[in-house]
C-alpha cells in the first residue's frame, strides 16, 4: 500500500521530554484504520452473551489524550463505538452514556439444551422466550420510546402479543439502524406484530431484515440487501400473505441474499434443496 507504516518500527515511548515518539507523526486517518482493524480481531460481548462495549475501544482510549480525541470525534459509524445490551444489562447507566455511542439490543433465544445439568432430551430445543415482565423487556421499552435514534441493531425473541406492545412504543425515527431480526416463540401462525407503517422513511440506514413467525413491516424497505423470513407451515401459493410477501421482496431493489424456509416444507426426491425453499425471484 502506498504511503504504509510499519507499526513494527515505531518507537511508542519518548527519549526525551522534548523528543516526540515516531508514532506521533502517523496521520490520524492511518491511526483510525488501525484502530479499525485493532476492532475487527477483537473479541465480541454478542458471542459471550454479556453487557458490554462492542470491542474495547476504551484501552486504546486511555493511551494518550490525541488518541481518546481521535476515537471520540471519529464518524460514529468508522469505529462503532456501540453499546451491546443483552439480558441483565444496566439499562439506566448505560442510558446516560452520551448520545453518540449507538444501542445493539440482543436478547436471542435460550435453551434448556444450554443447561449443562439438565439430561432430559425432550427440552433440549424448547425456547425459552423473554418475560415481557423482566427488567430486560422494560428496558428495552424505554430505548424504543426515548432513544430510537440510538438504535443500531434490534434482535428480540418474545411471544407474538409481547413484541406488538414493544413495537408499538417504537414510533420515532431510527437513523442508525441497520439490522431488524425478530422471532415469535412458539406461534405456528404468522403473526402481525408492527404498527402500520413501521419504520417508513425513518431507517435509512437498514440492511438487514430476519424473521420468525412475524409479518414483515409494512411498506418495504428498498434498500436491504439481506431478508430472511421463517414460518412453521407452507404458505399456500393463493393466499393473501403469499402474494404479500412477493410483492413485499420485489420492491427491494438491492437484495443480495434471500432465504425464505418452512419448517414443514418437504423437497421433491428429484432435488437436493432440503432447508432453505425460495418461494420466488426478485428479479
Amino acid at each position: 500500500m502506498t504511503g504504509a507504516i510499519s507499526l513494527a518500527s515505531l518507537r511508542l515511548s519518548t527519549v526525551d521530554q522534548n523528543q516526540t515518539s515516531l508514532i506521533d507523526h502517523v496521520p490520524d486517518d492511518v491511526l483510525l484504520n488501525v484502530f479499525d482493524f485493532y476492532r475487527l480481531a477483537a473479541p465480541s460481548p454478542a458471542k459471550a452473551g454479556i453487557t458490554g462495549w462492542t470491542w474495547p475501544w476504551q484501552s486504546l482510549a486511555r493511551v494518550c489524550r490525541r488518541w481518546r480525541q481521535l476515537i471520540l470525534s471519529s464518524s460514529p459509524k468508522r469505529l462503532r463505538l456501540d453499546f451491546f445490551l443483552t439480558y441483565g444489562a444496566p439499562f439506566a447507566s448505560i442510558l446516560r452514556l452520551p448520545s453518540e455511542f449507538a444501542l445493539e439490543l440482543d436478547f436471542p433465544d435460550e435453551t434448556y439444551g444450554d443447561d449443562e445439568d439438565n439430561n432430559d432430551p425432550d427440552l433440549a430445543d424448547v425456547l425459552v422466550p423473554w418475560a415481557p415482565d423482566s427488567e430486560d423487556s422494560d428496558g428495552v421499552a424505554l430505548v424504543f420510546r426515548e432513544h430510537p435514534e440510538r438504535i443500531r441493531k434490534i434482535n428480540l425473541l418474545a411471544h407474538g402479543n409481547d413484541l406488538r406492545k414493544l413495537f408499538a412504543q417504537l414510533t420515532g425515527p431510527t437513523p442508525q439502524l441497520e439490522s431488524l431480526e425478530v422471532h415469535a416463540a412458539n406461534w405456528p401462525l404468522p403473526l402481525q406484530v408492527f404498527p402500520d407503517n413501521f419504520l417508513e422513511g425513518s431507517a435509512p440506514a437498514l440492511r438487514r431484515i430476519e424473521l420468525t413467525g412475524v409479518i414483515p413491516p409494512l411498506p418495504s424497505v428498498p434498500n436491504i440487501t439481506h431478508f430472511e423470513f421463517y414460518l412453521e407451515h407452507e404458505l399456500p401459493e393463493d393466499s393473501s400473505l403469499f402474494n404479500e410477501l412477493a410483492e413485499y421482496v420485489r420492491q427491494m431493489s438491492q437484495l443480495e441474499t434471500l432465504v425464505i424456509q418452512y419448517d414443514d416444507y418437504e423437497p421433491s426426491p428429484s432435488t437436493d434443496q432440503v432447508e432453505v425453499h425460495v418461494v420466488f425471484s426478485t428479479k
